[in-house]
């Protein structure tokens, strides 16, 4: 019997990332993003995966996610963070430029 090989995805969005692992054979444990509309995306579009999170990662540790999937190992992690026209960081009149204040 082969073993399940498990992800985690960052900053994910509706769920790109996790229907390219879904196809390849993957199972999702958790998924997380900051943004509540994304959430609510991923939750309908995969309802299987038992852990989404509405959640700011730089204020969330892993070992608190390790304790919520019962796990403090994964195969795969893979993550869509922001790009910079939707990032936060260094935001400044409305663009992303210079360096961090």
């Amino acid at each position: 019997m082969q073993e399940q090989v498990t992800s985690l995805d960052l900053f994910c969005g509706c769920g790109g990332f996790a229907l390219g692992l879904k196809q390849a054979g993957l199972t999702t444990l958790a998924a997380i993003d900051f943004a509540p509309d994304a959430i609510a995306v991923f939750q309908a579009n995969f309802p299987e995966v038992p852990i989404v999170l509405e959640r700011d990662l730089t204020a969330f540790p892993p070992e608190a996610l390790a304790a919520m999937i019962g796990r403090d190992r994964v195969d795969v992690v893979v993550g869509g963070p922001p790009c910079q026209g939707f990032s936060n960081v260094r935001r400044r009149d409305g663009v992303n430029h210079g360096r961090a204040a």
